[in-house]
């Protein structure tokens, strides 16, 4: 998935019809939305992150305001060493290597927690059909279900990596 299609699809997720019947208060949905917002930049982020798909959501998009449960990205994405941090998982960093995408412990960026995607296309997409199973939930209850366990094996294949599975399985709530 790229940049664009991302975007367009996290905004249809936002005001899509789960967060109109999810019977929130208007506070609520305000709060809800907001977490949806990605901004177009004024001007483009000049960057040199080596993966196509997130060099041009970067560029573009100002997504700091953004999350999906409790991941978010950051503004503007930083080269330490010889990957890319442009995110978060609560505290812990999200980076971009050669490698794939990947959560490294806060206190030992060294120590990969959990690997997210194969590449960015991988996490846009898998981030984008996570975005859409959290919304669902707000409306029916998945929890321990055949449904719960299908959106867990869609988003862990959207991701290209088996070994993602921990990481959604955090993001989703699924255990």
């Amino acid at each position: 998935m790229n940049a664009v299609d991302f975007v367009n699809s996290i905004y249809s997720n936002s005001t899509g019809n789960c967060v109109i019947d999810a019977s929130l208060y208007p506070s609520e949905h305000s709060m809800m939305v907001k977490s949806f917002n990605i901004a177009i930049r004024d001007d483009p982020l000049v960057n040199s992150i080596p993966d196509d798909d997130l060099n041009e959501f970067f560029k573009i998009y100002d997504a700091s305001d953004f999350e999906i449960g409790m991941f978010r990205f950051i503004n503007i994405p930083v080269l330490k060493g010889k990957a890319w941090h442009i995110g978060y998982l609560e505290e812990d960093p999200v980076f971009l290597d050669e490698y794939g995408i990947t959560v490294r412990d806060g206190s030992s960026i060294n120590h990969v927690m959990y690997k997210c995607a194969k590449n960015g296309s991988c996490l846009l997409s898998s981030l984008n059909e996570s975005s859409s199973y959290l919304n669902l939930c707000m409306i029916a209850d998945y929890h321990q279900t055949a449904r719960e366990k299908d959106f867990l094996d869609l988003v862990v294949e959207l991701s290209g990596s088996d070994d993602s599975i921990q990481f959604y399985r955090t993001l989703l709530g699924v255990f």
